[in-house]
């Protein structure tokens, strides 16, 4: 045969992700494409003196899968050396970090990053404030995010050496008290982003070192292309440097993030030295816009259409002035390119829309929303109506079981929270993504709770919504062929087919007939990205 394969999988059960031919029996590739998939039989033929041939022993073969939410330096950026994700106590807290102090000695002017502390760790009687981390670290500057990323904590002494302890009057989300001094929470990306100033950056050379560490984790669950939701031109750069040096293995949407403030004629900028298709490569891509409307519930940033039911209470904010995100997605528009909203509060969802709505590329182009954490339901008909395209965290859809979520939006708001499965019975397609470093990249923890949507307190406690879970062939779908679809890369990636990307995972049992619980002992046995294999275990 003219086209030998270079690698040859036969002997295991092959999922294609094809809705009209979803099963196989082998698989050949050749280079960094898929030759053929079909009988074992029929790949015999593909078979050459030089091809490898992996025997599969009853694995489980499919297409890589697709993270359809990423943030992939974000923990290269703010790189947390403590975590406190699992304390329930403010005296836990302070324990953890001044212990944490006295293990990672360093001078005065060294920072001390930590992630992952949950809003309901305080409350109105102690809500969040410097001197509560003066009190365990003092002498160091002290940064702390919550574990979604929206709300930052900072001591005394980090605010002073970045010259905000009164806070700064042109950048919003600093908490002052009644003093007019920071209180050291900080809310939404603005006010990050000033206090980042501060913070020394990593080295290129450690940067690089912690993204290829994380490359390779990401190949170990079967991994092989994310959809990053943050960007902009030194990201782009550094993902080029990685190609350019063979190093990049994993498939890398790279969207121009458009922070407060940003001009629309900063797209058509971008278009024109970064995003052209010209531009893309096999593993980059740069045709997103990616917008934040809103912040979150928890912290009441979320935009609501009726006021909170509990502290701060009101509708939320908007991250963009008034006028400035319609201005920014009618640039996208115009230039071609597709955008992506993250929108929570049913007023940001239902804002996205309205813009999408105004513009005539959004079929087309695929105009997306990332999360939808509640739908007011005279928007369910839209999303199909215009062709938006949804993107979803199975795993988020635990915070609608925290009682303090429960409080903020009242019980009839509740019932339209993460509704998974009446987007879906609206005709609609999810693709799925973790929205790491806020959840895991683990794929079995993702899949197993979508299954089955536990309670988040335990098998004793409420369960929120579970009608909403999926079956495991909507969840492979939307971390495959609908996370494909989602970024404009169907027949490509997602699917196993002659002519696509060579991108496949294999794993040691078949997910069709495991129970939740099984998940996390099903083990990815092989990862091939582009036709070279990047992980391989017990195979």
């Amino acid at each position: 045969m003219k086209n030998h394969a270079s690698l040859l999988l036969t002997g295991g059960r092959v999922y294609t992700g094809l809705p009209n031919a979803p099963w196989a029996e082998a698989v050949a590739l050749g280079g960094d494409r898929i030759l053929f998939v079909g009988t074992t039989a029929e790949a015999e033929k593909f078979r050459g003196p030089a091809t490898e041939v992996i025997a599969l022993a009853g694995n489980f073969l499919m297409p890589g899968l697709i993270d359809a939410h990423f943030h992939l330096l974000w923990q290269v950026h703010f790189r947390a050396g403590v975590c406190v994700d699992d304390l329930t106590e403010i005296s836990a807290l302070q324990a953890t970090l001044s212990s944490y102090a006295e293990s990672h000695p360093g001078t005065q002017d060294d920072w001390i990053l930590g992630r992952g502390f949950a809003y309901e760790l305080f409350s109105a009687s102690q809500p969040p404030h410097r001197a509560l981390l003066d009190a365990a670290v003092p002498d160091r500057p002290l940064l702390l995010s919550s574990f979604d990323m929206h709300t930052f904590l900072a001591n005394t002494r980090a605010l002073e050496m970045a010259g905000l302890l009164h806070g700064d009057p042109e950048t919003p989300g600093f908490m002052l008290d009644e003093n007019g001094l920071a209180t050291g929470e900080m809310r939404e990306f603005a006010a990050l982003a000033r206090m980042e100033k501060a913070i020394p950056a990593l080295t290129p050379e450690a940067e690089r070192a912690f993204f290829l560490r994380q490359q390779a984790n990401l190949h170990r669950f079967g991994i092989t292309a994310v959809q990053n939701k943050d960007g902009d031109a030194d990201q782009l750069a550094f993902f080029r440097d990685l190609e350019a040096d063979g190093l990049l293995r994993l498939r890398v949407q790279c969207p121009l993030m458009c922070p407060r403030g940003t001009p629309p004629e900063a797209i058509a900028e971008w278009r024109a030295t970064h995003g052209s298709p010209t531009h893309e490569s096999p593993y980059i891509r740069t045709t997103t816009i990616k917008l934040f409307y809103d912040g979150v519930i928890d912290s009441g940033t979320a935009a609501v259409l009726s006021p909170y039911q509990a502290p701060p209470f009101g509708h939320g904010e908007t991250i963009h002035a008034a006028g400035d995100y319609d201005a920014l997605v009618r640039a996208a528009d115009a230039e071609g390119f597709q955008v992506v909203t993250h929108a929570i509060g049913d007023a940001a969802v239902r804002a996205a829309l309205d813009a999408y709505a105004s513009v005539p590329g959004t079929r087309r182009l695929r105009h997306r929303i990332e999360h939808i954490e509640i739908l007011d339901p005279a928007d369910l008909p839209r999303f199909r109506e215009l062709g938006v395209v949804i993107s979803v965290q199975p795993i988020h859809a635990c915070f609608a079981d925290i009682p303090a979520y429960r409080a903020l939006i009242g019980p009839e708001r509740h019932a339209w929270c993460f509704p998974f499965r009446t987007l879906i019975e609206a005709g609609n397609v999810l693709a799925l993504g973790s929205d790491h470093p806020v959840a895991t990249y683990d794929p079995r923890v993702t899949i197993a709770y979508a299954l089955s949507r536990p309670p988040y307190g335990g098998p004793d406690a409420p369960a929120a919504t579970p009608r909403h879970h999926l079956s495991i062939e909507e969840i492979l779908a939307g971390y495959t062929r609908h996370a494909a679809y989602a970024d404009h890369h169907e027949n490509q990636i997602g699917v196993l087919t002659a002519g696509a990307f060579a991108d496949l995972a294999v794993f040691d049992a078949d997910p069709f007939t495991m129970a939740p619980e099984d998940f996390a002992n099903w083990n990815c046995t092989l990862t091939v990205s582009g036709g070279q294999i990047v992980h391989r275990s017990g195979i």
